[in-house]
């Protein structure tokens, strides 16, 4: 109960944090290392702050929270009238399990925006540099999608 209950917390957290910084929300979902809640804000033309509260699929019982600023190059592959739109990034991670694991996570994706409906499909592959406990380096990723809040 107590872990669902601070679940459910640091997810109001996040997107009350989220919508501070723009009125476009994004929410959906992230398969793969997180598996979760994802969340997206634009802060700016190519500009975005993505985050996500999961758990994960490498440490049964672990909470997993990671936060990144995101930069967009638009149109570089059009898929009729809509955007196949890659990004990089920075951000960080937290993993609580039986030891806090805590990185920086290196983001690099895709993602494919539809011109009529507020959905953003993407993919995304992470190097990351753990710092805590020990500096070790991994690969993960992660295949999603989110539906777009117009919020006023």
């Amino acid at each position: 109960m107590n872990k669902k209950f601070l679940i459910l917390i640091l997810v109001v957290i996040t997107l009350m944090y989220f919508n501070a910084f723009s009125r476009n929300l994004g929410v959906g979902f992230i398969l793969g290392e997180p598996t979760g809640l994802s969340f997206k804000n634009w802060k700016d033309y190519n500009k975005a702050l993505t985050g996500a509260v999961s758990w994960s699929l490498i440490n049964n019982d672990s909470l997993y929270l990671h936060a990144d600023c995101l930069f967009y190059k638009f149109n570089w592959i059009k898929v009729e009238e809509n955007a196949l739109d890659t990004y990089y990034g920075i951000g960080g991670k937290i993993k609580l399990a039986n030891q806090i694991v805590v990185g920086v996570r290196f983001p690099v994706g895709i993602s494919f925006n539809f011109k009529d409906i507020p959905f953003e499909f993407f993919f995304e592959i992470v190097p990351t540099l753990n710092l805590l406990p020990a500096s070790t380096f991994e690969i993960s990723g992660g295949l999603g999608m989110r539906y777009y809040f117009e919020i006023e």
